[in-house]
């Protein structure tokens, strides 16, 4: 089902509503991407952060819900809308002398970072012509391969990863989907998946003559699989099973 996206471009930039479910513990705040925040007794787990400029507008919508520690910071994938905006929470645990959160991805993205690096001036000219008519060719814009907060627990292949964080479970899956290094979450308790990429709101992007190309087989199999009629997670405006 193709369906129009009232919000235009401002649903791009991830200017819609945040949106708060399950008895206010999980929270899907809007960004460029989103970010899934769900809240234990615990602490906070963070599934994804958007591109760096969206940091302090996230790190704001954040505590102006809750000031618990955030525990965890997981990355769906290495994309640069999906793992750069971590500054502000950095500064934060310092500043209160937390402990670092564990960060959580696929070994995949240490590749993906390490390319990003290697060909950093090529990806700074291919973002530009890729999002031209919406502001990247402006330099604050750019964002820097060689500053990343790299993870910490690293899942391997295709075996999955799971905690417990107060009374919730994360249970971690890799599939491929948009790219190679792609994780979901699935939280039981709460019936939520987060789904990163492997879940937007267009007809997916299986590729451009630039870039790699998309995994569109293995993409639809992660689907199936995740699919539970639940809550998703994903890049823009929170599954809405009344529009989709």
């Amino acid at each position: 089902m193709v369906r129009k996206t009232s919000g235009g471009m401002r649903d791009w930039f991830g200017l819609f509503q945040s949106a708060t479910f399950e008895n206010d513990t999980c929270h899907l705040i809007a960004g460029m991407g989103n970010t899934g925040v769900i809240e234990t007794e615990g602490g906070l787990v963070l599934f994804d952060l958007p591109i760096k400029q969206f940091g302090p507008r996230l790190f704001r919508e954040i505590r102006g819900i809750t000031n618990k520690q955030v525990k965890y910071i997981i990355y769906s994938h290495g994309h640069f809308d999906h793992c750069f905006a971590y500054e502000p929470f950095i500064t934060e645990i310092k500043e209160k002398g937390w402990e670092m959160p564990q960060i959580i991805a696929h070994e995949n993205l240490l590749k993906r970072f390490e390319k990003y690096r290697i060909l950093d001036k090529y990806h700074d000219w291919l973002n530009k012509q890729q999002f031209a008519s919406v502001g990247v060719k402006r330099q604050e814009m750019v964002v820097s391969a060689h500053e990343t907060l790299d993870p910490t627990i690293i899942m391997k292949g295709s075996e999955p990863y799971s905690f417990t964080l107060s009374n919730c479970t994360f249970e971690f899956y890799h599939d491929k989907g948009e790219t190679d290094d792609s994780i979901w979450l699935w939280v039981p308790e709460k019936k939520l998946i987060c789904a990163g990429d492997l879940m937007v709101s267009s007809y997916p992007n299986v590729g451009n003559p630039y870039k790699v190309q998309r995994y569109p087989k293995d993409w639809a199999i992660a689907m199936e699989r995740s699919d539970t009629n639940e809550t998703i997670q994903f890049q823009l405006r929170g599954y809405d099973e009344e529009n989709n």
